[in-house]
């Protein structure tokens, strides 16, 4: 059983001033730990409100001792209001060790699941003269330059030689996207669809340019679909359950 870790949730919530079917009902329900027979909640519904405040005080709580403190979260615009409810009492309640670092789309509040309260609150922090709590930083797309000194590093050969057709269709297609430009150009790299011309020119291999350029993807993820196609079923397989597994963990549990 998980005895261990309800012991350790209980002293948790004691120092939390929380009950402890309060523990039993976070332990069993938000993180899956195995009953014991001596741990049983009653079957009251957890308040959301109170499953959030929990979250983000224990996080504050076991973070407290740290020097410096990111929380970094990528593609906020997916973000849901529960998530958005943590960040907001960690930004209330945070000390100065903590910094949260939140990576989207260009903001627009018809697109956000964000309390428009809150988001108001950031956009008056920003604007106040001194040390502001908020800082909204705006990142330009890659410029077309950008783009063929990209792929000269990806492609391991100088900007002047690469051909204004596929430096056009990579920021085209990628949008101006870093990350995006990065493996359209390996791509284009590992499926050996550009070469070098007898005048040291990067073009598109073979006589039909347009067979080429359509061998590549309109977005991203058609690309890391196919790359992920291109393995052995044994391959795909493993890959499905590494990404149910997350991001760490052991082989023992394959």
């Amino acid at each position: 059983s998980d005895l261990f870790y309800f012991e350790q949730l209980y002293g948790l919530c004691k120092d939390m001033q929380r009950s402890k079917n309060f523990a039993n009902m976070i332990g069993e329900n938000i993180l899956g730990l195995r009953s014991h027979k001596n741990v049983r909640s009653k079957s009251n519904a957890l308040p959301i409100k109170e499953v959030l405040d929990f979250i983000a005080e224990a996080f504050l709580r076991c973070t407290s001792s740290s020097d410096i403190l990111i929380l970094a979260i990528d593609d906020v615009q997916w973000m849901d209001s529960l998530s958005w409810d943590v960040v907001r009492h960690l930004y209330s309640n945070g000390t100065n060790n903590l910094m949260i670092v939140c990576v989207s789309r260009p903001l627009e509040t018809n697109t956000l699941s964000i309390d428009p309260e809150f988001l108001d609150l950031l956009r008056e922090e920003e604007i106040k003269p001194c040390s502001p709590r908020f800082k909204n930083i705006k990142l330009s797309p890659l410029s077309i330059s950008n783009v063929r000194s990209l792929l000269s590093i990806s492609l391991n050969c100088p900007e002047k030689s690469i051909s204004k057709a596929i430096c056009d269709y990579v920021y085209d297609k990628s949008g101006g996207m870093p990350y995006f430009a990065q493996e359209i150009a390996r791509t284009l790299n590992q499926n050996n669809m550009v070469m070098f011309d007898n005048s040291g020119v990067l073009r598109w291999k073979g006589t039909d340019i347009n067979t080429s350029m359509n061998d590549t993807f309109t977005d991203l993820n058609d690309l890391l679909l196919h790359r992920l196609d291109s393995f052995d079923e044994f391959t795909r397989r493993s890959l499905q359950i590494f990404a149910v597994l997350g991001f760490e963990f052991s082989f023992s549990e394959v």
